[in-house]
């Protein structure tokens, strides 16, 4: 699954090159992204039961940056502890259900989103050891995820509550390695889309066939696999987690170069 991600404010920033080809309409959107973001904090590492805001664009306004809370919460539930406990369990969408799922499916119809961050992280599991890995594209532009987002409007005070949630696939191979257990005892990754794959998932009139191509595991080659020193405690990181190459990883980045080579 995906539970923590980093989203700095660089890689916030550089995504604007990706959603414009005309300068002045990228200069507008850096100059937006900027107030969007400029009493936003950097999160080098956040977990997603925290809920932190994150970067999307949406279906409807492709080239509005918004910020939407990680955690999804659909329009038909009832009250706050409800909502509350939802959130908790929508910080991932599985590919394979989203479009029957009660929580996403209308979502899933239309209300679609890129969701914006320049790593993920999962754990890899050694006896009752667990190393953080952080995983990165290669040349190092921010990745585009696919997401799901709602609006539920019976808020205490009154302010909709913008919530999103991140679509898992299947592993690729070097992922497996690395997201070696979970609860459900299959390896999952997000699902990170290039250019083509970005604008198909925004295109309001493509359907499940027609997106199923872009719900396939990004191909190894994109990726960094790197392992992190791991946070001190559950409290967002404005920095990145340090790099680290322990002994006891030593198979594992033998068995990650094997499968990159192949």
């Amino acid at each position: 699954m995906c539970y923590s991600v980093s989203s700095l404010t660089k890689a916030r920033l550089d995504y604007a090159r990706h959603r414009a080809d005309d300068p002045a309409l990228i200069a507008a959107l850096e100059k937006e992204l900027e107030e969007l973001l400029w009493n936003e904090p950097p999160l080098g590492w956040v977990n997603g039961f925290a809920h932190p805001r994150l970067l999307v664009f949406t279906q409807k306004e492709p080239l509005k940056p918004r910020l939407f809370r990680w955690g999804l919460v659909p329009p038909w539930v009832r009250d706050r502890e409800q909502a509350s406990q939802l959130a908790k369990q929508t910080l991932n969408a599985r590919s394979e259900s989203l479009w029957e799922k009660p929580s996403f499916r209308e979502s899933a119809k239309g209300q679609r989103c890129l969701i914006v961050v320049d790593g993920f992280f999962e754990y890899h599991h050694q006896g009752k050891a667990k190393f953080l890995h952080r995983m990165s594209r290669t040349d190092e532009e921010p990745l585009c995820l696919a997401g799901l987002y709602a609006v539920w409007g019976a808020t205490p005070t009154g302010i909709p509550y913008h919530g999103c949630s991140i679509v898992t696939t299947q592993a690729n191979p070097a992922m497996a390695l690395v997201h070696n257990q979970s609860k459900s005892g299959e390896s999952r990754m997000p699902v990170i889309l290039d250019q083509d794959g970005s604008d198909a998932w925004l295109n309001p009139r493509f359907g499940p066939a027609d997106l199923q191509a872009c719900l396939n595991p990004v191909a190894v080659s994109a990726l960094r696999y790197e392992a992190v020193q791991s946070p001190a405690s559950q409290a967002p990181c404005s920095e990145t987690p340090t790099t680290i190459q322990p002994p006891e990883l030593w198979i594992l980045r033998q068995e990650i170069a094997s499968v990159l080579s192949d």
